[in-house]
């Protein structure tokens, strides 16, 4: 009994850790407004459901400095599309990085159109 009750607290201990460094993960949505925010091409998206509420202004940021030109191409054109057609978009945010409240930065696999 006393192996199963050290074992069970282990793995509680270990799923506590894993949740309190999590990273990126994915937002869906229908885009309800994209906006221009910079001459680098630069972008904020948000959604029409509530995945980005807890994101500084409901933003997702779309950086033209740390995603390049191509991949804010493409990006923009998703969210256009998601915005025109109202099919889903997905982006990449890590949200514990900035705490809640703060600036929800779209990276890595940056996003991604779904079929509802």
């Amino acid at each position: 009994m006393k192996n199963i009750l050290l074992i069970l607290t282990t793995i509680a201990i270990i799923t506590m850790s894993i949740a309190a460094h999590s990273s990126a993960s994915w937002y869906v949505g229908k885009v309800a407004r994209v906006a221009l925010s910079a001459a680098d091409g630069s972008f904020i998206v948000t959604f029409k459901n509530a995945a980005l509420d807890d994101c500084q202004f409901k933003y997702a940021n779309f950086n033209g400095s740390s995603l390049g030109e191509q991949r804010m191409k493409h990006a923009y054109s998703m969210a256009i599309t998601s915005l025109t057609t109202g099919v889903d978009m997905g982006i990449v945010i890590d949200k514990a990085k900035n705490g809640p409240g703060g600036a929800c930065d779209a990276y890595g696999m940056t996003a991604d159109l779904r079929a509802n």
